[in-house]
């Protein structure tokens, strides 16, 4: 991906006072960014070339720039494989709960006796139990048949990101190549 920028500095969060290697990207730089990485197929290179116009005011641009963005995105993977352990385990306390709420449910419905037995009142009641019984597994079931792959899809584009290359690239090098852009040519 090829990003143009006036600096550096549009790409990181202004307001995060971390040291530059350690400071957060701008929200929508990282939506860009990982809704571009999500397009590609999970086996494509990645690489991301930014063209500043201001050439950046560091020690070894071309390394702390890479540094830091690769820090950013160590960083969120590691904190969605956080997350997502946490999830799962709630998913497992949830799980536990549901299936035994969903076995009392069937019990007591099976205590209302036979349809015939029944009547309108046992009917709904025994209908009632047993569909409250599964909607309760609903979300526990949600959690490891869905959530999950989500997770990891989200942690494995994170961690493309963060091993991916970075150039850095200055703007008006490009251009002094390519000759005069269409406004000087006028």
């Amino acid at each position: 991906m090829q990003i143009q920028l006036r600096n550096i500095q549009q790409l990181f969060n202004s307001l995060d006072p971390s040291p530059f290697s350690e400071r957060d990207l701008e929200p929508g730089a990282e939506t860009y960014l990982v809704d571009w990485a999500r397009e590609l197929p999970h086996d494509a290179p990645l690489t991301l070339a930014l063209y500043l116009q201001e050439w950046p005011d560091l020690i070894d641009p071309q390394q702390r720039v890479s540094d830091a963005i690769h820090h950013y995105f160590s960083d969120r993977a590691l904190g969605r494989d956080a997350e997502t352990r946490e999830q799962l385990r709630r998913g497992r306390f949830n799980l536990l709960i549901g299936i035994g709420f969903l076995a009392l449910c069937l019990l007591v419905a099976e205590l209302l006796g036979n349809a015939s037995e029944r009547g309108l009142l046992g009917n709904f009641l025994y209908d009632g139990l047993t569909i409250v019984g599964w909607v309760v597994m609903w979300r526990p079931l949600e959690t490891f048949l869905f959530d999950y792959w989500h997770w990891r899809r989200q942690s494995r584009i994170y961690r493309r990101m963060a091993a991916m290359p970075v150039e850095l690239h200055r703007l008006a090098d490009i251009q002094a190549d390519e000759g005069p852009s269409m406004d000087q040519r006028r």
